[in-house]
């Protein structure tokens, strides 16, 4: 995007009727005991030692 067209499209912002922002998400799953939200990710102190590991082998590389 050039810098004129960026500097156009900001000045028509607020000829626009609707100032308000869209996100596109999917809606949270419950469980239907009322626990958290399903999908959430979990992650051990092995999982974080071994990525640990990774990084310190592709350091020495």
């Amino acid at each position: 995007m050039a810098w004129e067209e960026w500097e156009q499209l900001k000045a028509e912002t607020p000829d626009r009727s609707s100032t308000a922002m869209q996100l596109n998400r999917v809606p949270d799953e419950r469980d239907p005991g009322g626990g958290p939200p399903g999908g959430d990710l979990k992650v051990s102190q092995q999982d974080l030692a071994a990525v640990g590991d990774a990084i310190d082998h592709v350091q020495d590389r």
